[in-house]
């Protein structure tokens, strides 16, 4: 508050700022509640910035920067970032570095008195899962962190590992134990990401080239973006520059391969690695939708010269990461794939049976998809010429979506 006055001098600036700390403590928290009110609204919380941001590295070659949104304290922030799926971090004494150097800067602001921003007392305030912030012991904190992680609830296990890691004057036994419990979580977190991203999650390969995917486009991918990133990212983190980088290196390559691809993409997205590397393969083992047939008829000149006719293309395709991330915008015009055709005896009675089909409900979305294809009429093609155009048929979960082959026909002279 004093802040909006001019200082004519540090002395002046000391004499106000030791005035202010002196107002009763009832007075300053309401002051103080007023000015971290202005920095944060009711709609803010965990989504805005409130400018505290610490950066440190990451361990794998990169740097991590961590933000304090609104709610937030330092472990907080700490456990979210070190649980993004771009960080997954699992040593926790960097991760409890990034709590220390957020949990310097709130110190810091509150010993100048440019407070602007304090953490709320109350965690998830008006939820069923309204908890105090801070607790009198490291024990509480541990048990409750403990409550969380059988919850899988990992960020909140962290982040209360970090207020009692971050208490003034603890042992190194409590600690050791302490930090021991948090990378325990941590890993565990990690393997619980490493499961679902077997299935096919396909954020996470974005995450790899530190892309945002918008939720709104069905099909489309920008190319030119991701290519334009994969170099990027690819020069950054080149074993041959940091060595440490290795493994973000490869994730980084394995992404860019599978989202410039699109049958690659969408057997990923629906059965995870495993599909793409049968695809790699061969695709042997795999099925294929049916082909589509279709036919353009040109005259005779346009086969002499050459030209380029554009068709239309109806086909269904898989709504993309809508099975695992339902809530994206784009899943809502979405329905429910066909399901698998399926054999199974019913018993008659002890000496007989009989085969029947059901269905096995897809979990997967699709939706139908129509553009115009560009077909190139090249010099010299003779009727009944076919032009294939790779994967454009219509799309089935964990299947290689069939062609699109388009039969030229020349008219008679």
């Amino acid at each position: 508050l004093y802040r909006q006055r001019p200082l004519a001098t540090n002395s002046t600036a000391s004499h106000m700022r030791a005035a202010f700390w002196r107002l009763p403590l009832g007075v300053l928290c309401q002051l103080l509640a007023a000015r971290a009110a202005g920095v944060c609204g009711p709609g803010d919380l965990g989504k805005k910035h409130v400018g505290l941001s610490a950066r440190t590295a990451s361990g794998d070659g990169g740097e991590v920067t961590a933000q304090l949104l609104c709610g937030d304290d330092a472990a907080q922030a700490a456990a979210r970032v070190a649980l993004n799926r771009r960080n997954q971090i699992v040593d926790g004494e960097v991760v409890l570095k990034i709590a220390k150097e957020l949990q310097a800067l709130l110190t810091s602001e509150a010993e100048s008195g440019n407070l602007g921003y304090l953490p709320p007392e109350t965690l998830d305030a008006g939820s069923p899962r309204q908890r105090p912030r801070q607790l009198k012991t490291g024990g509480l904190y541990s048990r409750r962190a403990v409550d969380h992680a059988k919850k899988e609830e990992f960020p909140d296990a962290v982040a209360d590992l970090l207020r009692a890691l971050l208490r003034p004057n603890l042992d190194a036994t409590a600690r050791d134990k302490l930090m021991a419990t948090m990378v325990d979580f941590l890993k565990k977190a990690d393997k619980k990401r490493a499961k679902v991203a077997q299935d096919g999650d396909l954020s996470e390969l974005f995450d790899a080239l530190e892309m945002d995917d918008d939720g709104t486009k069905i099909t489309d991918i920008d190319m030119a973006a991701l290519k334009k990133k994969y170099r990027e990212l690819s020069v950054k983190y080149h074993p041959d520059k940091n060595p440490e980088a290795g493994p973000r290196f490869n994730s980084i390559r394995d992404a860019y391969e599978i989202l410039s691809d699109p049958t690659k993409t969408v057997l990923y997205d629906t059965g995870g690695m495993d599909l793409v590397r049968k695809h790699e393969g061969g695709g042997g083992d795999l099925s294929r939708t049916e082909n589509v047939e279709k036919q353009v008829t040109v005259d005779l000149k346009d086969v002499y010269v050459g030209t380029a006719r554009n068709i239309g293309n109806s086909r269904r395709v898989v709504c993309r990461s809508c099975r695992l991330h339902p809530e994206l915008p784009r899943c809502q015009q979405c329905k429910r794939c066909p399901g698998v055709m399926q054999q199974r005896q019913r018993w008659l009675n002890d000496h007989q049976y009989t085969m029947e089909t059901m269905e096995i409900p897809s979990d997967e979305k699709c939706t139908q998809d129509s553009q115009q294809i560009s077909i190139s009429i090249e010099k010299g093609m003779l009727s009944g010429d076919r032009i294939n155009h790779p994967g454009m048929a219509s799309q089935l979960p964990k299947q290689i979506p069939g062609d699109l082959v388009v039969s030229v026909m020349v008219r008679p002279h």
